[in-house]
């Protein structure tokens, strides 16, 4: 064999080496590359179960909770095993629950004290009239009691016998005829009397429609969802459709705000109000109005300390007392994280809304 051949042999066999040093290195590559792909896929599935197992957990705890007292749920990360783990957060807004249930209008005194003061008023009413029926039959009895009288005195003056007959007729006749004028003035009397009581009630219900002027959006409560921080409102942007004013906000009896804002008004608070984390219901006392909100819709945006919102329709009454958890699941060593979100309605105990979110929820 010439060297000729020879070289070509070589190359030959060089050439088939290195291409099958290459299809051994890419058929490995392609191996790693996907038992990487498939552990990626693997802990991205797994880290989804993670953060539904935490959103389901802190559903539980908060409606646990809810049958002996004000529901709750705590924040941070539960460790699963040695590995896996979620962590449950969430903004302040998040936290923030508000019962408009029974919100309602009212005026400077509740619907309820206007209602009693109503009532009292009617029964005055009542009580006068039947004092005044009284009074009507005391006067007819006396103006009877005066006709007999008279009657007897007219017979007393007529001649005995049978030439007195026609006197003492005559006598009978006024005695009558004045007995049925006090009947008949009686029964004017009565009249007068149930007249003047309906015009009476009347003036109650116009007083107690005025009590209720409906100024003021009363009866809408707060809480904190988790026991683990306190959570703090920094502003109220309420807004409406009429041409009234917003001039006054109370929480828990501080007044948080006063001022004349129309729509929409940026109610800054001061000072801001906290949320404890026991966790207590406190009453929104009210928002006055400058004038009657009769037919208005009112919605207002919750503007906490940690810049996060939460837009709730205020009146009319709706079926409204939320809160929103977030949970992340992760495992250890792993960037790999997945965020699961739910909102849940304590009024109705249900899931309104949930899905996964990519937004990683930090201890």
């Amino acid at each position: 064999m010439s060297f000729h051949k020879r070289g070509v042999t070589l190359v030959t066999s060089v050439i088939l080496i290195v291409f099958a040093s290459v299809s051994v290195l890419s058929t490995t590559t392609f191996i790693v590359q996907r038992f990487s792909q498939n552990r990626a896929k693997s802990r991205r599935t797994q880290s989804l179960y993670l953060a539904q197992a935490g959103a389901h957990n802190a559903l539980y705890n908060f409606r646990y909770n809810d049958t002996v007292a004000n529901g709750y749920f705590s924040l941070g990360q539960t460790n699963v095993d040695t590995e896996n783990y979620f962590i449950v957060g969430g903004t302040d807004a998040d936290m923030l629950m508000v019962d408009t249930s029974q919100s309602y209008l009212g005026g400077a005194l509740t619907q309820g004290e206007c209602q009693a003061l109503g009532q009292a008023c009617t029964d005055t009413c009542n009580a006068t009239r039947d004092a005044c029926r009284a009074q009507c039959d005391a006067d007819r009895d006396a103006c009877r009691a005066q006709a007999d009288a008279n009657w007897q005195a007219c017979r007393n003056a007529c001649p005995g016998g049978p030439s007195g007959a026609t006197c003492r007729a005559n006598c009978d006749t006024i005695r009558n005829a004045e007995r049925a004028l006090c009947d008949a003035i009686r029964t004017a009397c009565r009249q007068d009397c149930d007249t003047a009581r309906q015009n009476c009630r009347d003036d109650c219900s116009a007083q107690q429609d005025a009590c209720i002027d409906a100024t003021k959006l009363i009866n809408v409560f707060i809480q904190n969802a988790t026991n683990s921080r306190t959570v703090t409102i920094d502003r109220m942007i309420v807004s409406w459709q009429n041409a009234r004013n917003l001039v006054e906000i109370v929480i828990d009896g501080t007044f948080v705000w006063s001022g004349s804002l129309s729509s929409p008004a940026d109610a800054n608070l001061s000072p801001n109000f906290t949320l404890d984390t026991l966790p207590t219901y406190y009453s929104l006392d009210y928002l006055r109005f400058d004038g009657s909100m009769a037919g208005a819709t009112v919605n207002v945006q919750f503007v906490m300390t940690d810049g996060s919102t939460q837009d709730v329709a205020f009146f009319p009454a709706s079926n409204n007392f939320n809160f929103t958890v977030k949970s992340t699941g992760k495992t250890t060593g792993s960037n790999v994280y997945r965020t699961f979100e739910a909102r849940y309605n304590a009024l109705t105990g249900k899931v309104v809304d949930y899905g996964e979110i990519n937004v990683e929820i930090t201890p």
